[in-house]
C-alpha cells in the first residue's frame, strides 16, 4: 500500500494556486457586473468578438448616414422654404401665379397701372436673386456644388450664375463629352464645336455655355444608407448615394430668354417706359418683345414651379429614408446587446457564488495556517 505524503508546502502551494483561481474569478464576474459584457476581450470569445465587431461597424456606418441624412433634410428644408416664398408669395408678394395674373391684365391695350407693374416687376426679379442667394449654415443653398461663393449677382441687366451669364445661350455639350475613352480631353473637337458655336452667338463664349450645362448637373454625392458602391471601373454608381447639390439655374432657368428673373426684369423694364397716364407702349418693338416675354415667362414660371415640387419630393423622401435609418441604427443595437450584452441577474448570481467561493477559500486558508502553527510549535 502506498502512502501520500502531505507536506506543508505542498499544502500551502495547492492553497495559493486555488486562493489565486478563486480570486480571479471573483475580479472577472465583477468586472461581468460592472460591464454587463459577455466577454472583454477578443480572446474570451472570437466568434462572438468578431459578429459584435462587424454589428458595430454597421452602427457606426448608420450613425453618420443619420447625420449625413439630417444635414441635407435641413437644406433640402431650406432650399423649399425659401423657393415656397418665390412660388406662392406672401402677404407682401403675390407669388409667381399673382404675378403672371398681374401682367396678363395689363398685357393689352388698356393699363393704366402698367408702370407701377413695372416697377414691381424689377423689384421682384432683385427679390428672387436675393432669395436664391439664402444660406445654409455657412453655405449657400443653391449654389451646386460650390457652397462657399454667392450663386447669383447683377451685372448691370445681366444675371451672372457664379460668373457666368445665365443668358448664354444653351449648348448641347458637357466637359465629359470631350473626354476620350483615355480620359484625354479632345481639344480638337472642343474647337471645333466652339468654331460652330461661337459662329452663331458671336456674342458669347463656347466655354461658358459649356460650364452652364456642368453647373446644372455637378453633383456632390453623400451616404444616406443607399448603399454607396463603385462599379469595376472604380466610379461611383450614382444610384447608390444621394446627390445633395442643389443648383439655382435649374430652378430659374438658364440659356437665351430662359431665366425667369431676367424676363421679369426684362418685361418690368418694358412696363417702365410705358406712358404713365395711358399706359401705351413706348414704341411698337416694346409691345412686340411683351408679348413675347409673357410666353417666355409663363414656360419660367411652370418650370420653376416643377422643380419646387421635386424639391418637396426630395425632402419627404429623405425623411422616410431617415425613419429608415433609425429603424435600422435600433435594430443593429438590439444586436450589439444580444452578442455582447450579459443578462444582470445571470451575471449577479456569478458574482455572488464567486464570493462564496472566495469566502470559503479563506476560511480554509485560516485553517490551515493554524495547523501549520501547532505543528511549528511541537
Amino acid at each position: 500500500m502506498s502512502i501520500t505524503r502531505i507536506t506543508t508546502n505542498g499544502l500551502f502551494r495547492n492553497y495559493r494556486t486555488n486562493l489565486t483561481k478563486s480570486t480571479n474569478k471573483l475580479s472577472d464576474t465583477l468586472e461581468d457586473v460592472q460591464t454587463q459584457r459577455k466577454f472583454n476581450a477578443y480572446a474570451e470569445d472570437p466568434v462572438a468578438a468578431s459578429k459584435a465587431w462587424r454589428l458595430r461597424r454597421s452602427f457606426w456606418r448608420t450613425e453618420d448616414q443619420i447625420d449625413n441624412n439630417n444635414h441635407v433634410v435641413s437644406k433640402y428644408e431650406s432650399a423649399y422654404s425659401a423657393m415656397a416664398a418665390v412660388v406662392d408669395g406672401d402677404s407682401e408678394n403675390p407669388g409667381l401665379d399673382g404675378i403672371l395674373s398681374s401682367v396678363e391684365g395689363l398685357n393689352g391695350a388698356a393699363g393704366s397701372s402698367r408702370v407701377a407693374l413695372g416697377r414691381q416687376l424689377v423689384s421682384t426679379a432683385e427679390s428672387i436673386v436675393s432669395v436664391m442667394n439664402s444660406r445654409y449654415g455657412d453655405d449657400f443653398v443653391f449654389a451646386g456644388a460650390d457652397g462657399e461663393h454667392i450663386p447669383f449677382e447683377w451685372d448691370g441687366d445681366k444675371l451672372l450664375y457664379r460668373g457666368i451669364d445665365v443668358s448664354t445661350p444653351k449648348t448641347l455639350y458637357r466637359t465629359s463629352d470631350f473626354i476620350d475613352s483615355d480620359g484625354n480631353f479632345n481639344k480638337d473637337h472642343f474647337n471645333d464645336q466652339k468654331a460652330i458655336y461661337e459662329a452663331v452667338y458671336s456674342d458669347y463664349k463656347f466655354e461658358d455655355a459649356v460650364k452652364l450645362n456642368d453647373m446644372a448637373e455637378e453633383a456632390t454625392y453623400v451616404d444616406i444608407g443607399l448603399g454607396m458602391k463603385e462599379n469595376g471601373k472604380g466610379e461611383l454608381i450614382t444610384g447608390s448615394a444621394f446627390n445633395s447639390s442643389i443648383s439655382g439655374i435649374n430652378f430659374l432657368g438658364y440659356g437665351e430668354d430662359k431665366n425667369l428673373p431676367v424676363l421679369l426684369r426684362e418685361l418690368g423694364q418694358i412696363f417702365s417706359n410705358a406712358d404713365p397716364e395711358t399706359g401705351n407702349y413706348a414704341s411698337d418693338t416694346d409691345r412686340e418683345r411683351a408679348d413675347e416675354l409673357l410666353d417666355k415667362i409663363h414656360s419660367a414660371v411652370n418650370n420653376s414651379q416643377g422643380e419646387h415640387v421635386k424639391l418637396s419630393a426630395d425632402a419627404k423622401y429623405l425623411k422616410t429614408n431617415l425613419e429608415q435609418l433609425k429603424a435600422n441604427k435600433d435594430q443593429l443595437n438590439e444586436q450589439i446587446l444580444d452578442t455582447e450584452g450579459m443578462d444582470p441577474a445571470e451575471a449577479i448570481t456569478e458574482m455572488s457564488w464567486a464570493q462564496y467561493c472566495y469566502n470559503a477559500a479563506l476560511r480554509i486558508g485560516t485553517n490551515i495556517l493554524s495547523q501549520s502553527l501547532i505543528d511549528y510549535m511541537s
